[in-house]
């Protein structure tokens, strides 16, 4: 299948986002830094994206084959990543002189997991699953239901999560969220490139800097304003970034093309690298400046990332990255 270059080249910008500015930012407690703060401010809707991208560059596929490579693409790496986690939280937590012993280790870890979907020094695979079902759910509804039906009811089913959201758990929500999105960007595939839906886009986005709302996309949480308003953000910012790279940013780029087409081994491999290492900077490393253990930190994962990037490449390995 022929790939959309501007759309390789959105995805390689929001993974070197998500990386960089937003995960290794947060995790080194310097996301209120004015550069930093900006981009985010700019780039909030980049998980909405990828569900958005999604229901674009979506095909009707029969159950059975929309199934085995959805499961083969999200559903494998994200079991083997889990399962890695698991281990990587029990190594750290081994060395710490409060271990709280095995059996309550398993325990916690088996709730965050059931409450979650995720193990925390693997934190990012939540997306994986979350994709899965919002795929294979969207294939047997698509040819049933209406786009906009699925869109409308998902919305508002996300909506009530929000609402009621004690004791459910959040990959729940994300999941109705994420179908909204994908639903969205099925509709408006190629509407969203109209000069008028353009123009009401860039309006709408810029009132997200005059009243803003942001919803948590992975436990679909209102961290601030209104869900129904920042669901209206997230689709402009889909629309807006669609546009600029469609008509200035259609040809190949060396870094963004070349992320964006291997998405999988950077989206998987950043976060346990960066888990580990801010966690040994702090327990036991010597570095008490925030931007110091920042820049450390994005050097190592950087340099894993390229190592990573060669092991994957192997036919052998690639099935761990959903190769």
């Amino acid at each position: 299948m022929q790939r959309t270059i501007y759309l390789d080249n959105v995805c390689g910008m929001l993974i070197i986002h998500m990386i960089y500015t937003y995960h290794i930012a947060y995790s080194c407690s310097i996301s209120d830094n004015i550069v930093i703060e900006t981009i985010n401010n700019l780039l909030f809707f980049f998980m909405a994206w990828f569900f958005f991208k999604g229901g674009m560059t979506f095909k009707k596929r029969d159950s059975r084959t929309m199934r085995t490579k959805s499961a083969k693409r999200l559903l494998i790496p994200y079991g083997i990543f889990c399962i890695l986690g698991i281990v990587i939280d029990f190594v750290l937590k081994y060395f710490e002189d409060n271990f709280p012993g095995v059996i309550f280790f398993a325990k916690n870890e088996i709730h965050t997991f059931l409450t979650t979907s995720i193990v925390w020094s693997t934190g990012a695979s939540w997306f994986l699953l979350s994709l899965f079902l919002v795929r294979i759910s969207y294939n047997y509804l698509s040819d049933k239901f209406s786009n906009w039906l699925i869109a409308v009811l998902c919305l508002a089913t996300s909506f009530l999560l929000t609402i009621a959201n004690e004791g459910v758990p959040c990959y729940i929500g994300c999941f109705f969220h994420g179908m909204t999105l994908y639903s969205i960007g099925n509709c408006i595939k190629k509407a969203q490139f109209n000069q008028s839906v353009l123009f009401m886009s860039v309006c709408i986005f810029i009132l997200s800097f005059l009243m803003p709302s942001k919803i948590d996309f992975r436990d679909n949480r209102v961290m601030n304003g209104y869900f129904l308003v920042a669901i209206a953000y997230e689709i402009a910012g889909c629309i807006i970034v669609n546009n600029f790279f469609s008509r200035w940013m259609n040809k190949r780029n060396a870094l963004l093309t070349y992320i964006g087409q291997n998405s999988m081994v950077f989206y998987l491999i950043h976060f346990p690298v960066m888990f580990v290492t801010v966690h040994c900077l702090s327990q036991y490393g010597d570095i008490s400046n925030k931007g110091m253990i920042f820049l450390v930190t994005s050097l190592i994962v950087t340099i894993s990332l390229i190592m990573a990037d060669r092991i994957f490449k192997h036919d052998k390995m690639k099935f761990i990255v959903g190769g």
